[in-house]
């Protein structure tokens, strides 16, 4: 009779366990959710021709560089939630890459430097580290620990 309480017992502790795993995972599913909304509504404020690449920031009004600052708060955001392990690391090796290619490109480059006083700030002190990081050739994954050389190899 004691070892199928034990049993029952380890049963209920593990569907316990499960349990929680997979709220944990729901969890983190609609918080980078959320990220991913705000992003295709920031996305929205820009042309068309921005966002490809296929157009040069000439003279830019408030109302684009508003677009370009709140892109690149939520990168900051993005940045600091993997930090803070809030971000899974499928979901964040597609965001760095994605973050990366479009900090690349002139007109977001150029924003960045018509922005260079406020974006020097502690608001974006996460996307500036990350970026100092990524011109330095880095892979940088701002989980504690895992910085790494990129083609490395080790994670």
């Amino acid at each position: 009779m004691e070892l199928l309480l034990n049993i029952a017992t380890l049963a209920g502790v593990l569907f316990g366990a499960w349990q929680l795993k997979i709220s944990k995972e729901s969890q983190v599913a609609e918080y980078e959710a959320r990220f991913v909304e705000r992003y295709e509504v920031i996305l929205a404020r820009f042309p068309d021709e921005f966002v490809i690449g296929r157009s040069e920031l000439g003279d830019v009004d408030a109302t684009l560089l508003r677009a370009f600052y709140s892109y690149f708060m939520l990168c900051d955001e993005q940045i600091a939630s993997r930090q803070a392990g809030r971000i899974d690391s499928r979901t964040w090796v597609s965001w760095r890459e994605g973050i990366g290619l479009n900090l690349r490109r002139p007109t977001f480059e150029k924003a960045w430097d018509e922005l260079s006083d406020v974006v020097r700030d502690d608001r974006l002190s996460h996307l500036c580290e990350w970026r100092d990081g990524l011109a330095a050739l880095q892979d940088v994954d701002p989980r504690p620990g895992l910085i790494r050389r990129i083609g490395s190899g080790q994670l």
